[in-house]
């Protein structure tokens, strides 16, 4: 790529290339954002299909998502098992462009859809408090 372009927003589009558990952890996540209780039985084509709809879904409406004080079944956990608490306020999210690889819970600003992994010079929109602790860690800058 030159200089301006900018990478693809990468989605999970290989939903049923997925394992059943990762799915079932994606649909979790899902559930959460979009505030609903996800129906984790069936088989794998099954939840790989639920999956593909509810992005689908956030895709198109990027303003019906549930952030984690709207909804409890929206849990972030550090790798030793510690809660994470989003303290920001709905709209209180950020642009950044990251100066590397990063796996980040974040969304493209211009289709709304998740992305799990941004690419170097990508922008993505992450909450406030992450957006400043990227740009004190180097890792990104706003955007």
């Amino acid at each position: 790529m030159s200089g301006g372009e900018m990478p693809p927003c990468l989605f999970s589009q290989e939903a049923e290339m997925a394992t059943k558990e990762e799915n079932l952890n994606r649909l979790r996540q899902l559930a959460g954002l979009l505030g609903r209780e996800a129906d984790m039985s069936g088989s794998a084509a099954d939840i790989a299909q639920r999956v593909s709809e509810w992005e689908e879904e956030l895709a198109v409406s990027p303003e019906g998502i549930m952030h984690s004080d709207e909804s409890g079944a929206d849990q972030n956990h550090t790798d030793d098992g510690e809660q994470l608490n989003n303290t920001d306020a709905p709209d209180d999210v950020k642009a950044v462009r990251v100066r590397k690889c990063l796996q980040v819970m974040g969304y493209c600003p211009e289709t709304g859809r998740p992305v799990e992994l941004a690419l170097r010079g990508m922008r993505v929109l992450v909450p406030s408090s992450l957006a400043t602790a990227m740009i004190q860690h180097g890792t990104a800058e706003y955007a």
